[in-house]
């Protein structure tokens, strides 16, 4: 009995221990900035298919390249997202997501964030052309983004 006793007493402290180390590691992250958007259309970021919608996102740091992570407004995760490339902000204006049309579909190319002073820039894939009949040839169309810094 004793040593049962004792094994359950080593396994509550070695799961503390790892909780401890999770929420130590999400602080040290930390979250650089919060805010909300709202899609008007349908619209690929990376690999992930976004519908049109309301999402939150937060910006992490995350490594060398800040860590975008998205979620539907209902709190389902939409998908995380890391920047191709970083480039610096032309002004500190508000955050503004840019869409980039390609071949017909609707593709997230970059996010201003004005607080922070950057840009990150995200890879779209070159697709076939579609035909032009009735498509609007639009090349970019910027989605202001509430944000808060956090």
């Amino acid at each position: 009995m004793k040593m049962i006793r004792n094994f359950a007493w080593l396994r509550a402290a070695v799961l503390m221990a790892v909780a401890l180390a999770l929420s130590a590691s999400h602080a040290a992250a930390g979250s650089l900035l919060q805010g909300r958007f709202k899609l008007p259309t349908e619209a690929h970021w990376g690999l992930t298919v976004l519908p049109a919608g309301e999402y939150s996102f937060t910006v992490e740091s995350v490594g060398s390249f800040p860590m975008v992570a998205v979620r539907a407004i209902d709190g389902k995760c939409a998908g995380m997202f890391q920047a191709q490339s970083i480039s610096k902000a032309k002004d500190s204006g508000e955050p503004v997501l840019t869409l980039t049309r390609e071949g017909g579909e609707m593709f997230v190319s970059s996010l201003a964030i004005g607080e922070m002073e950057v840009v990150l820039e995200y890879r779209i894939p070159k697709v076939a052309e579609a035909p032009t009949t009735g498509m609007s040839m639009q090349p970019s169309q910027p989605v202001v983004v509430a944000a808060s810094h956090h």
